[in-house]
């Protein structure tokens, strides 16, 4: 790719001309080089950084957010785009010897083109992942983390010193911010090639510094990753599209799975918080949760009314559940339970009219009874439920 391609973006364009002496660097260029979309933008400069974010925020419009560690000034931009001035003390070269891998630390300039002091681009072209140097590995623990990220982004691989030098040094994970390495985690679990990447953080033990996992199941936990992923594919393509919705906290309902995947594999008497440095949203973790105490449910029910308490029980778990025990056969049953709740054939409102009751318990009893009816085939029409609820009710 020719770098000049880079200046054919409008918004780069401006930065250049608000910002002549700024420096466009790292995940962007690695993007534009593999022909992706890139979005987000860092650019260093060597004056105060809100002056520049303050004259792109009156040029183009919106709104300046300071970041955390008081160097970097970010205008956020419509649709979530993200534009970045970082103000570095030293030379272009020590800046780009500060990051983690070589084909981050390119920089490019538009009267000077592309800087490459460590063949980054030659290495984005082999899809290798090589570290600069150990000591920014050590000062950033997350980035072991980010290192089988791009695993699963590029179908790379790791460069062997690169590799042997975070095994020695992984245990460093555990003093990293929880946030972080959960963001970064999460990314890794939604990448294309996911379950490369985490076959070989398992197989390095960087998973086991995250959470604590069974001794002695690595192999169990591979076959039961590669299980899953064959019995996607024999799902019914809506049920496949469905997967790659985001579910909380960026993450899709595919990244939830292999989640649920791994830490399935936490002895059952320890609590998922028990050791964990992942930060999750009450909703991801309820339904991690249900996944882990009620998914055997699914291979011991006896009839539609079990069935229906499984499902309730599992509650958003419930299609996870279904992949992991290798009961695809279910997927229409789920999607007709689900129906159901959302869709009765009669109302709460419509029961205390027809039996002439008051809201209570009793209420919330019968409506439950003509979900697992319906639910059961035993009734189809709302006069099939009316004349149910009289038979049931006292």
């Amino acid at each position: 790719m020719n770098m000049t391609e880079l200046l054919l973006d409008n918004l780069n364009r401006v930065v250049f001309d608000i910002a002549p002496g700024a420096y466009l660097v790292g995940g962007y260029i690695r993007d534009t080089i593999l022909g992706k979309k890139a979005l987000d933008r860092d650019f260093i400069v060597k004056e105060r950084p809100e002056k520049y974010a303050l004259n792109l925020k009156n040029y183009i419009g919106g709104s300046i957010v300071i970041l955390k560690d008081n160097l970097t000034v970010r205008v956020v931009l419509e649709e979530g785009v993200t534009v970045d001035f970082t103000r570095t003390e030293g030379s272009l070269l020590a800046d780009l010897q500060r990051r983690d891998f070589t084909f981050n630390a390119m920089a490019y300039h538009p009267r000077e083109g592309i800087h490459d002091p460590f063949n980054g681009r030659g290495d984005l072209e082999k899809r290798l992942i090589r570290m600069i140097r150990p000591e920014n590995l050590m000062d950033d623990p997350v980035r072991i983390i980010r290192a089988y990220r791009f695993v699963g982004e590029l179908d790379g691989k790791i460069d062997g010193n690169t590799r042997e030098y975070i095994k020695k040094i992984k245990d460093n994970i555990k003093k990293a911010v929880p946030e972080r390495i959960t963001l970064e985690f999460f990314k890794l679990l939604d990448s294309q090639h996911c379950l490369r990447a985490v076959e070989e953080c398992l197989r390095d033990s960087v998973i086991e510094e995250i959470f604590h996992l069974e001794n002695n199941k690595l192999e169990n936990i591979i076959e039961k990753l590669y299980f899953i992923e064959k019995k996607i594919k024999e799902s019914p393509e809506s049920f496949r599209k469905e997967l790659n919705r985001v579910y909380s906290q960026g993450l899709t309902l595919k990244g939830v799975l292999v989640l649920e995947t791994l830490v399935s594999f936490i002895k059952n008497s320890i609590d998922l918080a028990d050791g964990c440095k992942l930060r999750m949203s009450g909703r991801l973790y309820k339904r991690i949760k249900a996944f882990r105490r009620h998914r055997k449910c699914l291979s011991t029910y006896s009839n539609d009314a079990e069935l229906y308490d499984c499902f309730e029980l599992l509650d958003e778990a419930s299609l996870d559940s279904i992949l992991y025990e290798g009961r695809t056969e279910l997927i229409e049953r789920v999607v007709e339970f689900k129906r159901i709740q959302q869709q009765p054939l009669l109302k709460g409102d419509e029961i205390m009219k027809l039996l002439e009751v008051k809201k209570g318990p009793q209420v919330g009893r019968l409506l439950r009874a003509l979900k697992v009816a319906e639910f059961s085939g035993k009734i189809r029409t709302r006069a099939d439920a009316e004349r149910y609820l009289k038979m049931l009710a006292p």
